[in-house]
């Protein structure tokens, strides 16, 4: 509707359905930018005619107002102090208490009016060689989001931007000397470059970015993220049952992230040009960025999110909060900064909010500074044992550690190695295998992986071998019954980098792991043994087939003319003795849970054993030799627990990784 109207001819302007004495017609005195806003001291003209406005512009009234342009319709009109612009309904004006006066809001219908006359008194408004906007010191978002201490509040914004970096005394000015100093502390910024406060830089050059801007911030963290999830969503995950979910591997196309803090506490996520490809190692990565103080040149803000929109990134921000040594307040100078003290103060609460910053193409990066010990501010990641864990991180919380990784849950990869869905790992370590063990603790621990979890070609290659892998995590999260790898967990099977808490040792396992008995506490995802009686058979689910004895390809053809051989187009090869492979779920009594259904699908050496005294051929079995026999103990992984209407639970046997 607003591009409507200005688009409309000059005649049609000059018609409005309220009449001419609804339009505001005002001169401008003084033009300032504040807050993404330009403020206007104007001064309102006669309500006459627009052609009596026009030449009688110097029969004004007496009261000024404030009128309020957006950032669009001041670039549009193009505007400076000695225009006059008309205002078209539906303008309001608004008086506000303690304030002499008036400010007019809705100025989206505005006209500049011009006229030869109007020009010349506009030459007379401008000072030559000096800028007709100008704008406030970078100090309003401070106190927007109420960072500034309480024994600051007092002081009004005014009064802050009258001190420069350079200038320890403290002089009350004149609104003109005032103006004069903000422009001073602008030149003070675009000269030296440096800064140490995200707010001030983008209140200062704007949303749109920066480029002769420097951002002095410590990279607190170093991870990667899918790109098509680079703007983040939900850390909880939905619950997916007894589908084995396939590995994330293969996921070229991420983005190196850094999470940043600058020196007042505030932190930004930078996601940076690099793509983390199959070869690069993240554990590297983090080695050569963490800890580092580093320069922000060039950037955009893409997006600023909050905890309702990102919890993923605000746990990883809480695990960093509150600093090791007090920020700094805003609301002071930058060159006479005081500190919080700890002792009497309140600490600051935690960010409520995040900038998810860019490069701008061509111009931006970040720039390491060189020959610099790592900050102070930097606060490494804890290396914890799995049972301290369990005992006292609470949920939602950041954890690091190394664990053997003894079972993965891994769906079929496909040929093209890109599927982004989670999948589960089991973990234990010597704490929770010692024979001390405190049974209120799980034997193992049940991970998932999600699909923000970006895994490195060491970590992938890993995790498909044949035998258990030592894996550190860094920065996973804490969920009820499990550990969850979401935004900003990094993976590696290196020797972990880690500090570890109060000096601990965490000791290598031998392989003889042992696991939890299934009891009515046994979770979902999670290992135990379970050990009962046959009570019954699933005849669904019991079928036998024949595959190639080399490759185990189940797709046979069978040679014409030639007995019982078959050909396997896989091998290109006949197969004169093709393996059997069978399926068999049974039902168990368990003497612990003896009111829950129990279900087990078996390994093909536990379905020959049981199998073993049948007399049956073809493959098949006899009903009454399996019913009754003994089975186990068996190491099983929990596909489901139902609890209503009746209590079952069903199994999978699963051979642990050596």
């Amino acid at each position: 509707a607003i591009n409507f109207w200005r688009h409309r001819s000059p005649t049609d302007s000059k018609i409005h359905a309220g009449g001419k004495a609804d339009i505001l017609m005002v001169k401008i005195l003084e033009l300032h930018e504040e807050c993404s806003m330009f403020v206007a001291l104007c001064q309102p003209l006669m309500k006459t005619s627009t052609d009596q406005a026009v030449e009688n512009y110097e029969c004004t009234s007496k009261i000024p107002l404030k009128v309020l342009f957006t950032r669009e319709t001041t670039s549009y009109l193009g505007i400076c102090a000695g225009d006059i612009v008309h205002i078209y309904p539906p303008w309001q004006k608004i008086d506000i208490q303690d304030e002499e006066i008036p400010v007019i809001l809705c100025t989206y219908f505005s006209q500049k009016v011009h006229s030869k006359k109007i020009a010349v008194t506009k030459a007379n408004y401008c000072c030559p060689g000096k800028p007709m906007v100008f704008r406030k010191a970078p100090m309003s978002l401070a106190v927007k989001f109420n960072l500034i201490g309480s024994r600051q509040k007092h002081h009004s914004a005014d009064q802050d931007t009258t001190t420069t970096a350079g200038n320890a005394e403290n002089i009350l000015l004149t609104p003109q000397e005032k103006e004069i100093k903000v422009l001073n502390l602008e030149h003070y910024f675009s000269a030296n470059g440096i800064c140490d406060s995200l707010l001030e830089v983008i209140e200062s050059q704007g949303a749109a970015g920066w480029a002769k801007q420097n951002l002095k911030v410590v990279i607190q963290r170093v991870y990667c993220l899918p790109i098509k999830e680079a703007l983040h969503n939900q850390l909880t995950r939905s619950n997916q049952p007894d589908h084995p979910l396939p590995s994330n591997v293969g996921q070229q196309n991420a983005r190196l992230c850094f999470l940043v803090q600058d020196m007042y506490g505030l932190f930004s996520e930078v996601h940076h040009h690099t793509f983390c490809s199959l070869e690069e190692d993240l554990q590297v990565q983090s080695a050569c960025w963490e800890g580092k103080t580093c320069y922000l040149t060039g950037m955009k803000v893409l997006q600023r999110t909050t905890r309702g929109r990102s919890s993923g990134l605000f746990s990883l921000i809480d695990s960093l909060w509150p600093p090791l040594i007090p920020p700094k307040v805003h609301g002071q100078s930058q060159g006479s900064q005081e500190h919080v003290d700890w002792s009497t103060d309140m600490i600051l609460p935690a960010p409520s909010f995040c900038y998810i910053l860019t490069p701008l193409p061509g111009e931006g990066g970040v720039d390491v500074l060189q020959n610099e010990s790592v900050s102070d501010l930097y606060q490494p990641s804890t290396l914890n044992d799995l049972k301290h864990i369990c005992q006292h991180v609470p949920e939602r919380h950041r954890c690091s550690f190394s664990a053997e990784v003894i079972y993965r849950r891994l769906q079929e990869q496909t040929a093209n190695l890109q599927i982004n869905k989670d999948f589960w790992l089991c973990v234990t370590d010597s704490t929770l295998q010692s024979a001390s063990h405190d049974s209120g603790v799980p034997r193992t621990i049940s991970v998932c992986v999600t699909s923000f979890c970006v895994l490195g070609t060491n970590v992938i290659k890993s995790l498909n071998d044949e035998a258990s892998s030592n894996i550190s995590f860094k920065n996973a999260v804490v969920e009820k019954d499990s550990i969850v790898c979401a935004e900003g967990t990094v993976l590696s099977v290196q020797k972990s980098m880690l500090q570890s808490n109060e000096n601990q040792e965490i000791s290598p396992l031998n392989g003889n792991f042992i696991l939890d008995k299934l009891s009515a506490k046994t979770k979902l995802n999670s290992l135990c043994t379970v050990q009962g009686t046959v009570v019954g058979v699933d005849e669904s689910t019991a079928f036998s087939w024949i595959v190639c004895n080399r490759c185990e390809n189940g797709k046979l053809e069978k040679k014409h003319g030639e007995g019982e051989s078959f050909y396997c187009r896989q091998c290109a090869r006949s197969v004169m003795t093709p393996r059997t492979k069978k399926q068999l779920e049974v039902f168990l009594q368990y003497p612990v849970l003896p009111h829950s259904t129990v279900k087990i699908k078996l390994l093909e050496q536990s379905i020959s054993s049981l199998l073993l005294h049948s007399s049956s051929d073809e493959g098949g079995y006899e009903m009454n030799s399996v019913l009754g026999q003994e089975l186990g103990p068996l190491s099983c992984y929990v596909r489901s627990v139902t609890n209503q209407p009746a209590s079952w639970i069903g199994l999978e046997e699963i051979r642990l990784l050596s």
